[in-house]
């Protein structure tokens, strides 16, 4: 019977030495599939980023001029430089901040966008929430949409379709309108190429509408230092697939989805930038935003190929302030194949025992 006890004892240090093996090498041969992965990835990396354009439109020669109750303004909007596809959305849109209680006041401006390669939908947010990057001003919740509220009018005169450069003209109404001189005017360029990708540029014109009431801007604008920030959602693994894609910025990690109402999720990398007067570039992705703009916005669709890269370069002013990394890890359908490999090794393992 002791002779027994001894010999069992002995074969479940043995059958623990053989799982724990078996458990280490599990672990090492997936660390050597997600390095092989992830060095192809690489090696593939300027062949791919030159059949899918990931670079968001360029806005530039932005000029506002305030005239006969009108806000005229025109830009260059231009993927030539870009990735070179086509511009397919530009808009120009008007807000303000909040003069009186009961006003509506909206925190993400959204637009849907049917994609011209695969025909699904998708969405892109705009935060509209502390656009000045300081808090305790009157846009910390939202702004109220001008064009709705006070019915402001706006003609917006394109190139004909399609092109990929192209200058844009317009004006917003005023006539018949009021004009408050006890808030801000923020005006928004968007622009958004075949690919998916898009850039918008947020300037403050208080100064320019308050001329056409014949008024002096009411007070200066307060301006904070230069902030980045993200919607995409906070983690390491996504909710499908063997691996997974995440980012860290500022020591945070995030996966490239948002949540777009009603429980769902849409694949998207999106940066929110507030310029502090600095001139601040993406140097990758060829984004520039200049000084004049006090935020800046970038949006890509095909956002994998973003891995690619590696690293994302952010600069104000010419200093490198902020850097994204790009990583891989273990996604959650390789969670559960891992656990469900153990499980059933385990069951091996001790089914050998039991016939013993």
């Amino acid at each position: 019977m002791l002779m027994y006890s001894r010999f069992r004892d002995k074969n479940v240090k043995v059958m623990r030495i053989i799982f724990t093996i078996i458990l280490i090498g599990t672990i090492i041969l997936w660390s050597l599939t997600s390095f092989a992965m992830n060095y192809r990835l690489h090696a593939y990396a300027e062949e791919m980023r030159q059949e899918i354009d990931l670079m968001p439109p360029q806005i530039g020669s932005v000029n506002i001029v305030p005239s006969d109750e009108k806000l005229n303004f025109s830009y260059l909007v231009s993927d030539a430089e870009h990735g070179g596809s086509q511009i397919i959305v530009t808009d120009v849109l008007l807000f303000r901040t909040r003069v009186k209680e009961g006003e509506i006041i909206t925190p993400c401006y959204s637009i849907v966008i049917q994609d011209p390669i695969s025909g699904l939908k998708y969405g892109i947010n705009i935060p509209l929430e502390n656009v000045d990057g300081v808090e305790g001003t009157a846009d910390d919740n939202g702004l109220v949409n001008v064009l709705q509220a006070d019915d402001v009018g706006k003609k917006l005169f394109r190139p004909e379709r399609p092109y990929v450069e192209g200058t844009i003209t317009g004006y917003f109404d005023f006539q018949g309108s009021v004009i408050y001189t006890d808030c801000r005017y923020y005006m928004i360029i968007i622009a958004l190429d075949y690919y998916g990708n898009a850039y918008w540029e947020i300037y403050d014109v208080t100064e320019h509408v308050h001329m056409l009431a014949g008024k002096q801007m009411f007070e200066r604008r307060i301006i904070g230092g230069p902030k980045i920030w993200t919607h995409n959602i906070d983690g390491k693994v996504e909710r499908g697939g063997i691996i997974s894609h995440y980012y860290t910025l500022d020591g945070n990690a995030y996966i490239p989805w948002i949540k777009i109402g009603g429980g769902e999720l849409q694949k998207c990398f999106v940066l929110n930038i507030v310029t502090g007067g600095s001139i601040v570039k993406i140097r990758e992705l060829k984004v520039e935003i200049r000084s004049q703009a006090i935020a800046g916005g970038v949006f890509i669709l095909r956002c994998y190929e973003l891995w690619k890269y590696g690293t994302l370069t952010i600069s104000v002013d010419g200093t490198e302030y902020w850097r994204i990394i790009f990583g891989y890890t273990i996604g959650l359908y390789g969670l559960f194949a891992l656990l469900i490999f153990i499980q059933v090794m385990m069951f091996v393992l001790l089914k050998g025992k039991s016939r013993r």
